[in-house]
């Protein structure tokens, strides 16, 4: 064989070598340019829901054993009262600055007024709750 034959020859051959070589690294998987996001936390059923339980509102009607509570313009939620239920006034100092400390007092459920803002702390759901942890009026 000639000299340039062989020239020719190892051209080829590392030509071949080299189409291989791209034709093997354009198989493999291309990597996603999307950014990935990571997965949502999921919650358990009973806090996944979209409105918490506990809520606040105004007070609408009071009864002896109940109260009305307006959440907004046309939510109304009916409070049982019982003498297991805990009621506590919220009181703010009168000359509050930018740092203060509430008090919270005990009363009784036959405090809560017609107009007063409260806050219904429950686990329950519904329009009418009957298992109250307890109430503030704020």
């Amino acid at each position: 064989m000639g000299k340039e034959k062989k020239i020719w020859l190892a051209i080829l051959i590392i030509l071949g070598v080299l189409v291989l070589t791209f034709l093997v690294f354009q198989k493999k998987p291309q990597v996603s340019r999307k950014p990935i996001s990571p997965p949502k936390p999921t919650l358990p059923e009973e806090v996944s829901s979209k409105k918490p339980p506990s809520f606040s509102g105004k007070v609408e009607e009071k009864g002896n054993d109940f109260i009305i509570v307006s959440k907004g313009k046309d939510e109304k939620i009916k409070v049982i009262l019982d003498s297991q239920t805990q009621v506590f006034k919220i009181i703010y100092p009168k000359d509050a600055g930018q740092k203060f400390t509430t008090k919270r007092v005990q009363i009784s459920p036959d405090e809560i007024k017609k107009g007063d803002t409260i806050f219904v702390k429950t686990t329950q759901k519904g329009k009418v709750i009957s298992h109250v942890e307890y109430i503030e009026v704020l």
